[in-house]
């Protein structure tokens, strides 16, 4: 059943009889990257456990990886057809290993970007876009997440 949800345990229970081994990467990995984003600390601190891990924008360099990191305050200026792009390639091109993509930055930047609305929800063009991409195997997991460090939020969307 695709759609946007506000926990992981939400989406794996609408989702159990989907083959869906992104939510096998739930590991902490993607808190350390938003505090790192939030405190204005280098993000780098996050890796280390040797897995790969691909990031966009990262002023080129295309290698594929189970996880891939987007960072949308870097991609301010950019309109979502840039993203959509840049997705379609990506995933044409690493899925599989491909299994997660994560979108870490503030809410204003995935604004900008046509992720979210105004109401605090997924975008349903990233849904379609989403659900598109998951009629082919293995099955991606989405993540959101975004913060607003002026009103003290924080938040996490899936996106199955």
């Amino acid at each position: 059943m695709a759609g946007f949800y506000r926990s992981l345990e939400e989406a794996f229970g609408d989702n159990r009889e989907e083959d869906i081994p992104g939510f096998e990467l739930d590991d902490g990995f993607d808190d350390c990257i938003t505090e790192k984003l939030i405190n204005g600390d280098p993000i780098e601190d996050c890796f280390g456990d040797g897995e790969p891990i691909s990031i966009w924008p990262n002023g080129g360099g295309g290698g594929c990886a189970r996880r891939l990191l987007v960072l949308t305050d870097r991609m301010v200026g950019d309109e979502w057809k840039d993203l959509e792009n840049f997705l379609v390639d990506y995933i044409g091109r690493c899925r599989p290993p491909l299994i997660k993509i994560q979108f870490h930055g503030t809410y204003w930047s995935m604004r900008s970007l046509g992720l979210l609305t105004p109401k605090v929800r997924g975008a349903k063009k990233v849904e379609r876009f989403a659900r598109l991409i998951n009629t082919g195997r293995p099955k991606i997991l989405f993540q959101f997440d975004f913060f607003q460090t002026e009103v003290g939020m924080k938040e996490r969307l899936y996106l199955v």
